[in-house]
């Protein structure tokens, strides 16, 4: 998963959207673009639209995102209740994940939750130039919606991943990767050697 802000086919104004792809070694998806304003860059809000093709099943995994601000809770109720409501009703799955790249430089928000769910935030502040942003990181939200933070990295901390569950298969599992400071994504493919750092229970 990344946030891109790029020209595309679907821009209106003097600015393209901000935008979060699905990529793959088959290519790259558009999921969704980013609804709120915040002054992080120079990028056109998308007001209507936005969730186009939000909400999809992918390798087993019930797969979301919402970039930055419109993730924090409160955000947009209407836009919550309708991408959670698609989110579970995407049956025979392995796992619920909600994707999050953000600009993220001190403040810890409250985010948007949907039961028993993964988030994962990729935060690109950097602690060299903020001192306290959250980092990049991994929750597990339960049936109550409680948070369990998994995994945080900040500058200097190694690439670190997590097995969300045990292979189905030969050699295949759902893991999702934490690169400090730049990006996350969810990955289907060997699980190496010497890894998990954590290992987690359905």
């Amino acid at each position: 998963m990344a946030g891109l802000i790029i020209t595309g086919p679907t821009n209106h104004g003097s600015f393209p959207y901000n935008s979060a792809y699905l990529i793959d070694t088959c290519g790259a998806g558009l999921l969704c673009h980013k609804m709120n304003s915040d002054t992080q860059g120079p990028y056109q809000p998308c007001l209507d639209g936005c969730d186009g093709h939000n909400g999809i099943f992918y390798r087993n995994i019930a797969l979301c995102c919402l970039i930055c601000t419109d993730c924090y809770e409160g955000s947009n109720r209407e836009r919550y209740e309708r991408l959670a409501e698609k989110m579970e009703n995407i049956t025979k799955i392995q796992h619920r994940i909600v994707c999050v790249p953000a600009y993220i430089e001190s403040t810890r928000p409250r985010f948007w939750t949907i039961p028993n769910s993964y988030r994962i935030v990729a935060n690109s502040a950097s602690r060299s130039e903020f001192p306290e942003p959250p980092g990049s990181f991994i929750e597990r939200i339960d049936e109550a919606c409680n948070v369990h933070r998994l995994v945080e990295l900040g500058d200097g901390d190694k690439s670190t991943c997590i097995k969300l569950l045990p292979p189905r298969r030969a050699g295949l599992v759902n893991v999702a990767w934490v690169v400090t400071g730049v990006s996350c994504e969810t990955l289907r493919r060997p699980f190496p050697n010497n890894s998990p750092d954590f290992t987690l229970s359905p």
